[in-house]
Formats: C-alpha cells, sequence, structure tokens
C-alpha cells in the first residue's frame, strides 16, 4: 500500500492526511509503522483517549469517531477548495457511511472513494452497493490488499 501511495504523490504531487480511530497516545507506534513501511509523510488525525472514556472498545465504536473524522473531512474540503481528495478506509468501520455523506456534500471534489473488504464478502458488497447507491460507480472501488489499488486513480 505503501508504494501505492508513493507513486500516487510522484504522479499527482499528491498530499496525505492520515485519519484514524486510533487514540493519539499511539502516535510514536503509528510513526514508526509509516517510517518503516515507506508511506508518505502527512499529517495524523486522531482522537485522544482520556480516563473519562468507559473502556478502550467502547472508544473505537462510538459515535463520536464518525462525527470526528467527517468535521476533518469538512475542515479540509473547505480550506483546500482547488484539490481533488481521495477517501480510502474499510468496510469494517463507518467509513462507507461518511464517505457516502461527504459525497453527497462535495461530489466534484471527490475524484474516487476506494473501500477495503475481504474477498467475496457478499454481504459487504451488498453493504456498499446500499450506502453508495446515490455515487456514480465509477466513482467508488473496492479492494483488499493495498497492492491491487490501481495506479492511475482515475481510471
Amino acid at each position: 500500500m505503501a508504494d501505492m501511495y508513493r507513486s500516487w504523490e510522484k504522479k499527482y504531487n499528491a498530499t496525505f492526511a492520515y485519519l484514524t480511530a486510533s487514540p493519539d497516545q499511539l502516535y510514536p507506534f503509528l510513526r514508526e509503522f509509516f517510517e518503516r513501511e515507506g508511506f508518505p509523510s502527512g499529517s495524523a488525525h486522531m482522537r485522544h483517549f482520556t480516563w473519562l472514556d468507559a473502556n478502550f472498545i467502547s472508544f473505537f465504536m462510538s459515535s463520536n469517531y464518525m462525527k470526528r473524522k467527517t468535521e476533518i473531512l469538512h475542515m479540509f474540503l473547505e480550506n483546500t477548495r482547488h484539490r481533488l481528495f481521495v477517501l480510502i478506509g474499510d468496510i469494517f468501520q463507518k467509513d462507507p457511511d461518511i464517505y457516502a455523506s461527504i459525497y453527497a456534500q462535495y461530489p466534484n471534489r471527490i475524484a474516487k472513494i476506494f473501500i477495503r473488504k475481504y474477498r467475496d464478502d457478499l454481504d459487504g458488497q451488498q453493504r456498499l452497493e446500499t450506502v453508495f447507491e446515490n455515487i456514480p460507480k465509477a466513482k467508488w472501488k473496492t479492494f483488499e490488499t493495498g497492492s491491487d489499488l490501481p495506479q492511475d486513480v482515475f481510471s
């Protein structure tokens, strides 16, 4: 996946923002992983886990994740009006729902949506077909490993 990101960085002069539900206390480990794997540099947007959170599992499952990720995407789209965006996420979280909502508000700013899912995941594919029913099929695609992302985002 890092190879593809570097390819897009070079081909499109792409910049990267990494949005994750992970707590910011894990940032040193995330940064180490990105450096070791050769991901392009970019901003990291994480949430803060506090003792007020009931537990680690509920922290990851909270609706606050959706709200925060949506707010960050709005910030980028409102403050960088000259750029197109590629949204990459997982079917296992709320990324499809968040991205469908963002696309509805900024259809001309989203170049492509890529969602990672398991091979032969018919239930997952059906979920995506439903969530993305108002998004042209040419604007979204699934992938499995990252190495199967296209070299050309616009194909």
